[in-house]
């Protein structure tokens, strides 16, 4: 009697770490593993490949599920099988790969884009008045907290909440006023009322130590990497990519791999006397003062 329950010991521990693998193991690494790995910065194609791996996972899982013994003797094998399929049918056409490893990216394209446009709106209905665009002016603001707070607090932005300037794990302000020393993600470029239309005018503030003269421009054919650019331990995004938006509105995000001053300024060629970088306060930097300065 012991020779046989040594024996079916095996079988009795499947019985029990089947579910938990098919229900948490098998579900839980492959979203880590999806999560973790830049999918996004090896290009195109890597869109054509998940569908079918996610398929052919399902597939095996079906087969397995159909196997008797599998979980539970007998013809109760089949319906683990098929609530594991539902589970990753639903993951799949709810949160595919793409969604889930750059959906925080993707929802700071979408803020940036959305920050950019605002500007763009305001300055075309200022500048059809004669007045100065709302574009930063050099010289104006000690950080881009203090541009983007002066923006709410004198309604030259409207319909904004303070999350709009918070991505990738940085915790939005309360308000216009606590905007001023927490709450942002962006880096922003004063003097961008004359600079080229592809000139970043955003970019989130793990790239940082960007100065004027690296405005100046990029050859094409001997790009520098900026890799070394991206600080490791700064949120939003570390060392992994760099979201940015131009000044035409065009927002996109670099991995690191890619990240060389040619893909960052797109061409663009400025006169770095006449631009300045706002950097954006992290929450344990001292306050930038000067909350009653025009926005302009």
């Amino acid at each position: 009697m012991r020779d046989a329950f040594l024996r079916s010991l095996p079988r009795r521990l499947w019985y029990l770490v089947g579910p938990v693998a098919a229900y948490v193991l098998i579900p839980v690494l492959l979203l880590c593993f999806l999560a973790t790995a830049p999918w996004r910065g090896f290009g195109e194609p890597w869109g054509w490949v998940f569908p079918p791996a996610i398929l052919a996972v399902v597939a095996a899982l079906v087969l397995a599920g159909r196997r008797p013994g599998w979980y539970r003797p007998g013809c109760m094998g089949f319906l683990p099988g098929f609530l594991v399929v539902v589970f990753l049918l639903h993951g799949a056409t709810e949160y595919p790969p793409w969604a889930i490893v750059d959906s925080a990216s993707d929802r700071a394209l979408g803020n940036g884009r959305w920050i950019v446009a605002g500007i763009l709106e305001a300055s075309g209905e200022r500048e059809a008045k004669g007045e100065p665009p709302v574009w930063p002016s050099v010289g104006k603001y000690a950080s881009s907290n203090e541009y983007f707070s002066k923006l709410l607090r004198s309604g030259r932005l409207t319909g904004f909440a303070t999350a709009t300037f918070a991505c990738g794990g940085v915790e939005a302000a309360a308000d216009a006023k606590e905007l001023l020393l927490a709450g942002n993600s962006w880096n922003a470029l004063a003097g961008a009322a004359s600079a080229h239309p592809a000139t970043p005018v955003l970019w989130t503030r793990n790239l940082a130590g960007l100065r004027p003269e690296d405005f100046a421009g990029a050859d094409p054919a001997r790009p520098k990497s900026w890799r070394d650019r991206l600080a490791p331990d700064e949120i939003p995004f570390g060392d992994r990519c760099v979201v940015l938006v131009r000044k035409d509105g065009r927002a996109e995000t670099i991995f690191a791999k890619n990240l060389t001053d040619a893909a960052f300024l797109g061409g663009a060629k400025n006169d770095p006397a006449t631009l300045e970088v706002l950097e954006a306060l992290r929450e344990t930097d001292p306050p930038s003062g000067e909350a009653d300065r025009t926005p302009n």
